[in-house]
């Protein structure tokens, strides 16, 4: 199965065979641990919820729990169903989500935020009263790039991801070098005397 892609990178998406994969043959789902309210105590370390905003981070805790880690997707069972984040930074998990560390490509940003694009792409179809629990999440077949052997091809989905990253950050170059539109062209300039 071909499957496209928006934002100008359908062609590179177009050229790869698309095959659906079981989360459970991709790594190990695991659940979060709530620390409740009364027992936040406010730090820096990020505690993952099920938000739709802010890479799923509810708060900033200086609790840590058996959750503790980093280079992780986490994708939520509950509020905004279905939507996934991947964590390269150290932080603590809620209740509300599960955790999905990739067996082959482990603390590979590009790649797990390449399966986490295509984790949320499944969100619609969840709902409160059909929550992505970690039974269900084993079961969930998300489409992933394949190799001749039909294996997902994390060496593409990491070359699609740096030059995704490249093409962003050339973006970023192009509108500050732009003089009209730079806000470093707005800070006058220092004349020597």
């Amino acid at each position: 199965m071909k499957l496209t892609w928006g934002g100008g990178y359908s062609e590179d998406l177009k050229s790869r065979e698309w095959k659906p994969c079981r989360l459970s043959a991709l790594g190990k789902v695991e659940s979060g641990r709530d620390i409740y309210a009364l027992e936040r105590v406010d730090g820096d370390i990020p505690y993952i919820t099920s938000g739709s905003q802010n890479n799923g981070i509810g708060y900033f805790v200086d609790n840590k729990n058996d959750t503790y880690d980093k280079g992780y997707i986490a994708f939520n069972r509950n509020g905004a169903v279905g939507l996934a984040f991947y964590h390269p930074y150290w932080s603590v998990m809620g209740n509300d989500c599960r955790k999905l560390h990739l067996t082959e490509a482990d603390a590979n940003s590009y790649i797990g935020i390449f399966v986490a694009t295509a984790i949320s792409m499944q969100s619609k179809s969840f709902s409160y009263s059909r929550k992505l629990g970690t039974g269900r999440a084993n079961k969930l077949q998300i489409m992933l790039p394949v190799t001749d052997d039909g294996q997902p091809d994390y060496g593409f989905m990491e070359s699609f991801g740096r030059k995704m990253m490249s093409n962003k950050y050339n973006q970023y170059l192009t509108f500050l070098s732009n003089t009209n539109t730079s806000p470093y062209n707005k800070i006058p300039k220092i004349r020597k005397e």
